[in-house]
């Protein structure tokens, strides 16, 4: 099965995934986000039957595909947003602000 090429990269504040879906409609593509895990689903179907057309070549995907993508802990499940233009399904995932470990004194007795 072919699946879309995908880039994932981080920012002080966010988490980003990218994945090429030419010719998808928002319709046809789902996120689930569980377990520390995205999955990105897509599914195209064929748009016409081909009744007697002889094919030569077929080279667009069509059918479905499902991608994961492991995520860390600090990632906020609640506050992602998606969003697709011109074939490229852009996930945004907040990240927690984790606090920095102190020193802490201790006081012998």
């Amino acid at each position: 099965a072919t699946l879309p090429a995908a880039d994932m990269y981080e920012t002080e504040k966010e988490l980003v995934v990218e994945l090429d879906v030419p010719g998808f409609d928002e319709k046809e593509l789902a996120l689930e986000v569980t377990d520390h895990m995205l999955t990105i689903k897509g599914e195209r179907k064929v748009e016409k039957e081909t009744k007697g057309e002889t094919v030569h070549r077929t080279e667009r995907f069509y059918g479905a595909f499902e991608r994961g993508f492991a995520l860390p802990d600090d990632v906020d499940p609640k506050g992602i947003h998606a969003e697709s233009r011109d074939g490229v399904l852009t996930v945004s995932l907040p990240r927690i602000a984790v606090q920095k470990p102190r020193p802490l004194a201790i006081t012998i007795q």
